[in-house]
């Protein structure tokens, strides 16, 4: 003899979140770790700055991560925002602007945020914004270690000397 199970109401909602959380954990990324390249032309592992920021901020680094990016493929525009990116208590984050203008009419170019060992190594850095609060770069919270060397900070706007 043949039983036939009826399924409630709460069997399929249990079996609908399952499902759910097996789609959502396929899609995670892995930290980084190695040398990275940016051209916003194509051709290398990223297209802009802020998607290497926000790889970083999301995904963290599980090894010494080095941006490279290619001269002359810029300038990019928009802020970049360093939050608290998870291992650099223990390793270290370099970026390599060769040159390349990095640009916004914001408050920040480039803030920093609670990240550690993180070197900005030759870019320039512009803010065409005007206002008491803006800045190119601006450190802030328990970031340590951080290294801007090289840097060209353009602020061509700026009228308040407080």
């Amino acid at each position: 003899m043949k039983k036939i199970y009826k399924r409630n109401w709460l069997f399929e909602l249990k079996s609908l979140a399952v499902m759910g959380t097996l789609l959502f954990a396929g899609t995670a990324s892995a930290q980084l770790n190695g040398t990275y390249s940016v051209n916003s032309a194509g051709g290398a592992d990223y297209t802009s700055l802020t998607a290497v920021v926000d790889a970083l901020n999301s995904n963290g680094v599980s090894g010494a991560v080095t941006i490279n990016v290619v001269a002359s493929s810029g300038p990019y525009a928009g802020a970049l925002e360093f939050d608290e990116v998870i291992g650099t208590a223990t390793n270290t984050i370099v970026f390599n602007g060769n040159g390349t203008t990095v640009s916004t009419n914001g408050s920040r170019t480039i803030e920093i945020s609670e990240c550690e060992y993180l070197t900005i190594n030759d870019f320039v850095i512009s803010n065409t914004g005007n206002g008491s609060q803006t800045r190119c770069v601006q450190i802030r919270d328990e970031s340590d270690y951080v290294n801007i060397t090289n840097c060209k900070l353009n602020m061509p706007n700026m009228t308040n000397t407080s």
